[in-house]
């Protein structure tokens, strides 16, 4: 384990529903230096709860595990099998229990390149271990890791994409960059103690353009995974579970 350095570090953010400004509280057993994680606290009352994870690809591994159909696990087994730091859901997937779109795991495809127009993006890192966000009509080569899904959030340039309403609210479950090329992962998770934490993505998309916080991060490039019931999140000491099996489980280890 990597003791001098923290490549990983999680935000737990509080969104008031009016204003949409930000509240951080310190936790109060905050995580040690040669921890690569640390948390922040997360306030509830009459709050939107966001959780953000930073992830170095240059020090930290991103693989797919595919689950079983008839046996699935939940986040948590599968993180807590895998010795992971972060854990949390992918790819949308069919009634089928099959995955939608590109999966590339260790430089293996998993499952082929869809032309569904709701995919339109793909998150990947390649062998330099340098992530970006790339069209889904894009030839990629020499990639260890990629995510087909969509829509597109937020482009290169940080601007939201996703300008429509529909009115359509639920858990959300994203991967974009920052600055320094790290990826970023964002997620409004919805439980039985905080029913309300949920957001439209034209919603979503405008949070992230706007806010003060992401604009320092340089937060751009950002993707939209499957949200709602399969939203889930597993951390090294917080598990924010899904609601249903999920058939792909994005993992992160140390390389």
């Amino acid at each position: 384990m990597v003791k001098n350095k923290i490549f990983i570090a999680v935000f737990i953010l509080s969104l008031f529903l009016s204003g949409c400004s930000f509240l951080t509280l310190p936790l109060e057993n905050e995580a040690q230096h040669d921890d690569p994680v640390k948390n922040w606290n997360l306030l509830t009352e009459d709050l939107k709860n966001l959780i953000i994870v930073q992830i170095d690809p240059r020090k930290y591994k991103l693989q797919i595990i595919e689950n079983s159909p008839t046996e699935p696990k939940t986040i948590e087994e599968i993180h807590n099998q895998n010795n992971a730091v972060v854990s949390f859901n992918g790819q949308f997937f069919n009634e089928d229990f099959e995955p939608l779109g590109l999966l590339i795991s260790d430089g293996q495809v998993i499952s082929e390149k869809t032309k569904s127009d709701l995919m339109e993006g793909i998150i990947a890192v390649d062998q330099n271990f340098n992530a970006r966000l790339f069209p889904a009509g894009a030839n990629l080569e020499n990639i260890e890791f990629a995510i087909q899904n969509g829509p597109i959030l937020l482009d290169e340039k940080g601007q939201n994409l996703f300008t429509s309403e529909t009115g359509k609210i639920a858990s959300r479950t994203a991967l974009g960059l920052d600055k320094n090329n790290n990826l970023i992962l964002i997620v409004i998770k919805q439980s039985v103690l905080n029913y309300d934490n949920v957001i439209s993505l034209h919603e979503f998309g405008k949070l992230l353009e706007e806010q003060p916080e992401f604009k320092e991060m340089g937060l751009h490039s950002v993707l939209n995974l499957d949200g709602g019931p399969s939203s889930g999140l597993a951390l090294k000491d917080s598990y924010f579970p899904e609601m249903e099996k999920v058939q792909n489980i994005i993992i992160v280890t140390e390389r």
